[in-house]
């Protein structure tokens, strides 16, 4: 790996090691990245080379890492696995059924992190938001390809490739795109977000699973929150995916919305979802009073899509904000 800001680093890749997944083995690395003791002025120069919106302080016996410059929020994720089982339970939602003749079974409410909602987060701790809680949740492919693409909330920097990373900015996302194949609802594979000298942050695979066997980790997803090179998120990717990628680049173009009415929307995002993604979470907050129960937590809607790409049912998934608990010499954690 290059120097960063002219400090000489040593990175090294690490697997994650007890967690069980079915996604590609290139999906459970990550970098841990080292600069050692550092000078004030190079401790400056690297903060400011990784977007200047790490809290972490100066201390000239400290060894530090590429994570140390990360904003809060990303800090207390790198390299965590936050399975929250049991689920948290939303009173009520086990009398949901179909609030929709073309939906199919019960309603599955849920906490499920995945990559956009990851990207989302992260790129909003970029702008000095998420300072006190980070939230985790789904984030929709059908709504995060519509925000970033067609709400002006995003302007488009071009494709990204290896050799032109230096057009990139701390906090700017990055959107791996099918290019071939049949018409789908939507063509966004992948999101992460570049946080400076190479190097990104992302979540390779959708958390959660409807079986809780912790001790046999049966049919459970665990892929941890990791710093990655665009090679290292490329590759897992190409080994899963059938179809041909490129890689767009987008800058925020003002303070990104936080998740809830961002993704809790319920706009409608094609002509073939129009009447069942209107109005869903009113329905579905109804349909639970009539049972004398509430909603204890914020949701966000949730389109699974059908082996023809196009929407099949929709559904709601839950948001759990964290806490963020950041220690005197300005390291961030999270329980």
């Amino acid at each position: 790996m290059t120097p960063v800001a002219g400090v000489p680093v040593t990175a090294t890749v690490m697997r994650f090691n007890g967690v069980h997944s079915t996604s590609f083995p290139e999906a459970l690395k990550t970098l841990d990245v080292r600069l050692g003791t550092l000078t004030p002025g190079q401790f400056e120069a690297v903060k400011a080379s990784f977007g200047n919106a790490s809290t972490v302080k100066y201390d000239a016996q400290r060894d530090y890492r590429a994570v140390d410059f990360l904003p809060p929020a990303v800090q207390a994720l790198i390299g965590r696995d936050l399975d929250r089982q049991p689920q948290p339970a939303i009173p009520g939602t086990e009398l949901i059924g179909s609030l929709d003749p073309r939906m199919r079974g019960n309603l599955d409410i849920r906490l499920a992190p995945n990559c956009h909602g990851t990207a989302w987060e992260v790129a909003r701790a970029f702008q000095g938001q998420a300072r006190d809680s980070v939230a985790l949740f789904y984030g929709d492919p059908i709504r995060m390809d519509n925000l970033v693409s067609s709400s002006g909330a995003f302007r488009k920097l071009g494709t990204v490739t290896g050799d032109r990373l230096s057009d990139l900015k701390p906090g700017d996302l990055v959107q791996f795109k099918t290019v071939e194949g049949m018409r789908t609802q939507t063509s966004l594979l992948h999101s992460a977000v570049y946080v400076g000298n190479g190097l990104f942050v992302d979540k390779p695979h959708t958390e959660g699973s409807d079986v809780h066997e912790p001790a046999k980790y049966a049919d459970q997803e665990e892929t941890p929150y990791r710093l990655v090179t665009l090679e290292m998120m490329s590759k897992p990717l190409s080994e899963s995916s059938r179809f041909r990628f490129e890689i767009e680049a987008w800058r925020p173009t003002g303070p990104i919305p936080q998740a809830e009415p961002a993704f809790g929307s319920n706009e409608a995002f094609s002509s073939s979802s129009q009447e069942m993604g209107r109005g869903f979470l009113e329905k579905l907050k109804a349909h639970v009073a009539t049972q004398g129960a509430s909603l204890n937590m914020p949701l966000v809607v949730n389109h699974d899509l059908g082996s023809n790409g196009f929407v099949r049912t929709v559904g709601a998934d839950a948001l759990l904000r964290v806490p963020i608990r950041t220690a005197a010499d300005g390291t961030a954690t999270i329980d």
